[in-house]
């Protein structure tokens, strides 16, 4: 029980960084070039899916840190698909 919730704990903790690294450079759309939107939307999707199977699960390790996961996700995923739409404005 206690190492699923470690297991949750690292796979929020793998997107922090890139979250954080996006939102500082929210401004730069060459900076957000090399992000995948592609990759981006699978991973939310994908958090919303594990968030989904967890509650109808009642595996409360699942669900939770995908919780914070699919919005960290789609975050990512906005902040990319904004600078695109800048680069192609420019």
């Amino acid at each position: 029980m206690i190492l699923g919730w470690i297991v949750g704990l690292v796979d929020v903790l793998q997107f922090v960084p890139q979250a954080g690294r996006a939102l500082r450079r929210r401004n730069d759309a060459r900076a957000l070039s090399g992000l995948s939107a592609t990759t981006w939307l699978v991973a939310t999707l994908q958090g919303g899916a594990w968030v989904a199977y967890g509650l109808g699960s009642h595996l409360m390790a699942i669900a939770l840190p995908n919780l914070l996961i699919t919005p960290i996700c789609a975050g990512i995923l906005v902040l990319r698909l904004r600078s695109r739409a800048a680069a192609s404005r420019a």
